[in-house]
């Protein structure tokens, strides 16, 4: 039986950083936590890196299953990408079921990315622009009942595309990949994807499932982030290991 923090199985799809960036949470508009600022500058050069032609610059971040802190890393990704170049970057929270980008950023959802896929908003008036440097946001919107039913891979395909013509940069907050059967249709839509696994808490095998998945979706998996690694004896030893 797998051990829940064997990371082996993400190790192949390359551990972009291993800290615990959840429990870091950046003041929208404010100066980054020293502690973490290598960890964002990692995940940003592997976003920065897969940037080639023909491929667009839509990123998903997912996990395997809920509760690993995607919403606060893809929310600070998106800033630290925002800041200091002149690329457009917008965020958007396509976690239907349990959406929170609005909450960080204190904005209301009265408009989002579920009444665009419904038909009853334009795309351009539900973006809430510059909510930090560089920044603009695409909430949730209103809640729906049936998220796959909206969240389809030629509705996502079509807003991605949308989205590319108006920002060099959207990175996308999604929900469980083993969980929601949505979140294969956001991959699909992606150029590329990171996965974000907590330690000692995922299994393996669930792990596996959730790259499977990304793969079949078509989707390059640019990286995995081992989020909230605890060091049983000094880091500095680990990174000798």
């Amino acid at each position: 039986e797998n051990s829940p923090d064997d990371a082996s199985s993400i190790r192949s799809a390359g551990i972009l950083t291993e800290q615990g960036l959840a429990e870091s949470e950046t003041n929208v508009g404010g100066p980054f936590d020293q502690q973490v600022r290598p960890a964002y500058e990692r995940i940003i050069h592997r976003i920065l890196t897969f940037r080639r032609a023909p491929r667009h610059g839509a990123i998903l971040l997912a996990s395997a299953i809920p509760g690993e802190g995607v919403s606060t890393i893809a929310r600070n990704t998106a800033i630290a990408l925002g800041r200091g170049r002149s690329e457009g970057v917008v965020l958007v929270d396509a976690n239907l079921r349990s959406p929170s980008q609005h909450s960080a950023f204190r904005t209301r959802m009265d408009v989002g990315l579920g009444d665009v896929l419904k038909g009853t908003v334009s795309l351009t008036s539900a973006i809430r622009p510059n909510v930090s440097i560089g920044l603009a946001l695409l909430t949730a919107g209103k809640a729906t009942a049936s998220p796959p039913q909206i969240l389809t891979i030629s509705a996502l395909h079509g807003i991605v595309m949308a989205l590319t013509s108006l920002f060099d940069w959207i990175i996308i907050d999604g929900p469980a990949v083993t969980i929601y059967p949505e979140t294969a249709s956001l991959a699909s839509a992606a150029g590329g994807a990171i996965l974000v696994v907590e330690a000692e808490r995922t299994r393996q095998e669930v792990v596996e499932e959730a790259k499977r998945v990304m793969s079949d979706s078509g989707v390059e998996i640019l990286g995995a982030v081992l989020n909230r690694r605890k060091y049983h004896i000094p880091s500095v030893i680990y990174r000798r290991l």
